[in-house]
């Protein structure tokens, strides 16, 4: 399942792939600790760790699977639910900017507010971070 490209939560991957390049170092420091174990310790940690690898790896293997499969599963669902949010908020706010509050909050209160408001503004306006989210999550007829 996983040659299926995930449309919207492919940062899921991203993620899980970063997390688990920190297994690689923890494996490492197991094996330096373990290293220093005495010699007459050496065949019960042996059999303490072919126990754990016969009980979990299973239970990884399925609990690996099925979250793949739950991940596509929401991928799938995603855009249905990103199309209602974007769609609502974008009537809300034609709606808003309408209303006598904002007209009259825009007309006295803005002035007031403009030399914090406007900095703050450019600095979100010109966020890597921010720009590169909105420019991943931005609507595209493709993945309709």
């Amino acid at each position: 399942m996983s040659e299926k490209q995930l449309k919207r939560l492919g940062f899921v991957h991203q993620g899980a792939s970063y997390a688990y390049s920190y297994t690689g170092t923890a494996e490492k420091l197991y094996k330096t600790a373990r290293s220093f174990a005495p010699t007459f310790v050496e065949p019960t940690l042996a059999q303490v760790e072919d126990r754990v690898v016969a009980i979990t790896a299973p239970v990884v293997a399925q609990a690996q699977d099925l979250s793949e499969k739950a991940l596509h599963i929401a991928d799938d669902q995603s855009w249905p639910l990103y199309s209602k949010v974007v769609s609502t908020g974008v009537s809300t706010l034609s709606w808003a900017t309408t209303t006598t509050p904002y007209k009259l909050g825009a007309q006295y209160m803005y002035p007031l507010v403009q030399p914090v408001a406007d900095p703050a503004l450019a600095k979100i306006t010109n966020s890597k971070v921010i720009n590169g989210t909105l420019s991943y999550w931005k609507p595209t007829a493709s993945a309709a």
